[in-house]
């Protein structure tokens, strides 16, 4: 949404099991164009992954691209990941203090 009008609609990927999207409504409080993610997977490997369009709205949980074969189901680690284009398109709507609301 912007200015009260649907400006996107897209397939997105949410947290998976054990590693839910928290819900609420949290502001963007850090972007960057580009990064390299790392953590730690639930079942302790750790990963580096190249993602795009990151706006981070909740401790470490971001909206952003990341290469997936689909989108759609609940597979990341609680972040919003979404298709490249999609990514790129909402990135400029997803300022600093835009609230992001999980529900």
């Amino acid at each position: 949404w912007h200015n009260g009008a649907i400006v996107n609609v897209s397939a997105a990927n949410t947290g998976g099991a054990g590693v839910p999207t928290q819900q609420g409504t949290f502001p963007v409080y850090e972007r960057l164009r580009t990064q390299i993610m790392t953590g730690t997977d639930p079942d302790g490997a750790h990963y580096a992954d190249p993602v795009q369009f990151v706006a981070y709205f909740n401790g470490s949980d971001a909206v952003h691209y990341i290469a997936r074969a689909s989108y759609g189901t609940p597979q990341s680690l609680g972040c919003v990941e979404l298709p490249l284009g999609a990514a790129a398109f909402v990135w400029p709507y997803l300022t600093y203090g835009t609230l992001v609301t999980v529900d």
